[in-house]
């Protein structure tokens, strides 16, 4: 077989020439470069012809087309063989290269192995060509509705075709390789997201055992702060009334924060519960505005409604609602001056209900407004009065809204205030009717003074602090530090009134403690207490045979009122 020596680049590019030529020179050939076919013509030395040319077809001055053809023509160089670098985008060039004599096509981009496989080919096939010389022909064919008149021989014919061949399965082969290397990312892609998902859980997991652990001890610090701040006789430090409203702050700030993150661990891990009930949304908005306007007298702010109907019935989560409406509403108040006004309004549409909550505040940047829903999010707008914010609530409260099938949004502008939107799909039964209640003249009211409490409590601080929020509500109290204490009392005490049902103990729990004392006794009033403040425990409480659920820290009026309207139910 003929030894290839020096070969003839024609290339405008100098990336790819450089490339090339690198290629070619490490096995050993000597390589000319022209920029295009012009150029490499003027490089052709007829007394020391090119073994082989490998042009580019698109080039300027002269193509790769014009390059050949003129080459073919020439006796001296016509034998030399051409190759033709192409995308081969379409049919047209086989033809023209069919018309101007090329010897071989290679499709950009190509391996090193396959170039030097055509080069090998190409090689063979001249050595063929040199012991059949009779294999002329000129023919003219018609192709695309146009005809075209060839001047290679049969064996050139046939060789620029096998080279579509093989560019086309070189092609194809890549495209396999590509894809078992796709396959393959997948699959590690896969392993990866089940890795993440796996650690993504265990996160969320240690979020709300650690949350959990956090809530506790200061849940018995809010409480006992509330006692000695009842108990203290006015003016009896200096500062009093500022130091406890900063430590009652900085603690609301700890545990709402600590709320968040369980909060938002739960709708993170997808594990968020809808407890849906049918209720009239205007007393639920009155009862909001009348609890928010307490919080927001501190900087004399008022909530206002825009509504004027006295009944919307729809279908949801109360307490959902309740937690997306204290966000919504907190916020107004933390980034509006003092002195302005908040307002609500309800829009009973066609299949859904809109609820704005507008403000007078500092309103959020145009370019701020779009990340405001996104988890930890923060804005360069600060509240007026210091308040702090976990940036989670108007993710959690996004998540809430996107679960009962609603959307929220917000509008904006800067120095005029903000209005979110959201909206909550129609479900309500238009024949329902509110439940008529007797008078409270007509029920039996056990005494408070007269009540037997059992507290089941395995937190020490805790179990004291109960006794003294309760102190003067009881003729007896007594005590369980387990579940497993709780129900052999119970079995011997059959005249308690009240249990104080601590979720979290040893031995046995809340849940299981309150399903065992219910299979003796049905009357028995039992409160959940747990530093955990979602509403699928407090169902799980309500399921176990629990009559209320209470999160701490507990709030000595909240305990009592729920305490009394237990009572006045039984």
């Amino acid at each position: 077989m003929e030894i290839i020596r020096k070969v003839l680049i024609a290339e405008d590019s100098p990336t790819q020439a450089l490339q090339l030529q690198m290629i070619l020179e490490d096995k050993g050939y000597e390589v000319l470069h022209g920029l295009n076919g012009k150029e490499a013509l003027y490089l052709i030395d007829e007394n020391n012809l090119p073994d082989i040319i490998i042009s580019d077809i698109i080039m300027p001055v002269m193509d790769g087309y014009e390059f050949c053809d003129i080459i073919k023509k020439n006796e001296k160089t016509k034998v030399i063989p051409v190759i033709l670098l192409t995308q081969l985008s379409n049919a047209n060039d086989v033809i023209k290269g069919l018309q101007c004599g090329a010897d071989n096509f290679i499709s950009k981009p190509y391996s090193e192995e396959f170039l030097f496989d055509r080069i090998r080919d190409i090689t063979l096939n001249r050595e063929i060509r040199r012991r059949s010389p009779n294999l002329d022909i000129s023919m003219e064919i018609f192709f695309g509705g146009q005809k075209y008149r060839l001047n290679s021989n049969r064996m050139q014919i046939l060789d620029l075709l096998l080279s579509t061949y093989y560019n086309a399965i070189n092609k194809n082969k890549e495209l396999e390789d590509k894809n078992l290397e796709l396959k393959k990312l997948h699959k590690e892609a896969k392993i990866r997201n089940i890795q993440l998902n796996k650690l993504n859980n265990e996160k969320n997991q240690f979020l709300g055992i650690a949350a959990h652990d956090l809530r506790s001890p200061l849940a018995t610090l809010s409480g006992y702060l509330s006692l000695v701040t009842d108990s203290l006789p006015e003016d009896s430090m200096d500062d009093q009334a500022q130091i406890f409203s900063t430590m009652n702050q900085m603690l609301d700030y700890m545990l709402n924060l600590i709320t968040d993150v369980l909060d938002y661990s739960k709708i993170e891990a997808g594990t968020i519960e809808l407890v849906k009930e049918e209720f009239n949304l205007v007393d639920f908005m009155n009862n909001t505005i009348e609890l928010s306007n307490i919080l927001g007298s501190q900087k004399n702010i008022n909530i206002y409604s825009g509504y004027i109907e006295d009944e919307i019935l729809i279908t949801a989560d109360k307490n959902k609602l309740k937690q997306v409406m204290d966000n919504l509403l907190s916020n107004a108040l933390k980034y509006s001056e003092r002195d302005t006004n908040v307002y609500i309004n309800i829009m009973d549409l066609e299949d859904e209900i809109q609820i704005i909550v507008s403000d007078q505040g500092k309103g959020i940047p145009e370019k701020e407004v779009g990340k405001i829903f996104q988890p930890f999010a923060t804005t360069s707008v600060k509240s007026t009065a210091g308040e702090k914010s976990t940036g989670l609530g108007l993710a959690s409260v996004k998540k809430i809204v996107e679960t009962h099938g609603g959307k929220i949004w917000v509008e904006s502008k800067v120095g005029e205030g903000s209005k979110f939107y959201f909206t909550i799909p129609c479900e309500a039964n238009k024949d329902w009717l509110p439940e008529t209640t007797e008078s409270v003249t007509n029920k039996p009211i056990i005494q408070v003074r007269e009540l037997k409490v059992l507290i089941v409590e395995n937190d020490e601080v805790s179990n004291t602090y109960l006794s003294k929020v309760l102190k003067g509500l009881y003729k007896e109290i007594l005590h369980a530090v387990n579940g497993i204490e709780a129900i052999e009392i119970c079995r011997k005490n059959s005249d308690i009134d009240l249990i104080l049902m601590d979720i979290n103990m040893p031995l046995m729990n809340g849940y299981e403690a309150t399903q065992k004392i219910r299979e003796f006794d049905e009357n028995v009033i039992i409160i959940a207490q747990t530093t955990r403040a979602m509403e699928e425990d407090r169902q799980k409480a309500i399921e176990a045979g629990c009559n209320e659920y209470i999160t701490k820290p507990i709030i000595k009026d909240d305990l009592l009122d729920m305490i009394k309207k237990l009572l006045w139910q039984k």
